[in-house]
């Protein structure tokens, strides 16, 4: 609770400052006196920057948001999630609250993870996945612009690899199989590895969804989520997973009180989970409790 009161109050100071027109850059501090935080005010672009700490010190995050006064703020600026020996975990850009060019995650030994790509509000060209080793697994052919940033029917052309070399091919359409050179095929709904909608790990799913925000030892951008099954019943939590403002837009009192204490920062929309993913994030949280 003393943290909780603590980023409020930071937070508070930072919009102050941020309408009188001053640079302001406010620390945040664990109950151990340990720097968790940085929020830092830039008026030169009315943009606020989030850098976030490890227990050691070392940098975790750093994300850049524009504030637009009385409505909130929206990312807009780089996304960086570090490894703890300062190599780059995953790096987005944004611009308008919509992804801009080349995205990717590497691997802790340096290696590439994926990469993907994205022009205006679509997503564009060739993405690739690797493996520990730098081996090509999977080829994403986006064609045109008829993808949007966040659909899940996409029009693409897949291709499967082995150790480098290639298995087979795979053509979709609006998200349904359309094509493919494999001797068995089924229709299946698809989309990129990571918004898999038949990936059911707990643990992956908070990971991909969860992690960037929130954690289990701290607040942070997000609030902790120690004992947080005991707090909330499994009704609620799903709803907050989903779309935590349409319980702000209900009235709901726990919602708008978290609401208004991390400054007004909206809750991302993941509708597009399915109900067995959600719950398998609950469950997860309910082994970290």
């Amino acid at each position: 609770m003393r943290l909780l009161l603590i980023v409020f109050f930071v937070m508070m100071v930072g919009e102050l400052n941020a309408q009188q027109g001053m640079s302001k850059t406010t620390k945040v501090y664990s109950d151990e006196g340990k720097l968790q935080m940085l929020i830092s005010y830039n008026p030169s672009c009315d943009c606020r920057t989030y850098t976030e700490y490890y227990p050691d010190g070392k940098i975790f995050a750093k994300r850049t948001f524009k504030v637009i006064e009385k409505k909130g703020e929206f990312i807009d600026g780089e996304d960086i999630t570090y490894h703890h020996d300062g190599s780059i975990k995953h790096y987005k850009l944004w611009k308008n609250a919509l992804p801009e060019g080349r995205a990717y995650s590497n691997y802790e030994n340096g290696k590439l993870e994926h990469e993907e790509f994205y022009n205006g509000k679509y997503k564009s060209g060739t993405w690739r996945y690797f493996d520990k080793n730098g081996n090509l697994l999977r080829e994403y052919l986006f064609d045109g612009m008829n993808n949007s940033w966040n659909s899940k029917k996409d029009d693409v052309t897949i291709k499967h690899y082995n150790s480098g070399k290639l298995l087979h091919t795979e053509t979709y359409k609006n998200g349904k199989l359309f094509k493919s050179d494999k001797k068995e095929t089924k229709i299946v709904t698809v989309v990129p590895a990571k918004h898999n909608t038949e990936l059911l790990d707990g643990k992956k799913l908070f990971a991909m969804k969860c992690a960037a925000c929130h954690s289990f030892d701290k607040g942070g951008y997000g609030p902790s989520l120690k004992d947080v099954t005991k707090r909330r019943n499994n009704v609620w939590l799903h709803e907050m997973i989903t779309n935590g403002m349409k319980l702000v837009e209900k009235g709901d009192k726990d919602a708008v009180a978290l609401y208004n204490q991390y400054n007004k920062k909206k809750h991302l929309n993941m509708e597009y989970l399915t109900n067995k993913q959600v719950q398998a994030i609950i469950d997860y949280l309910k082994k970290q409790d």
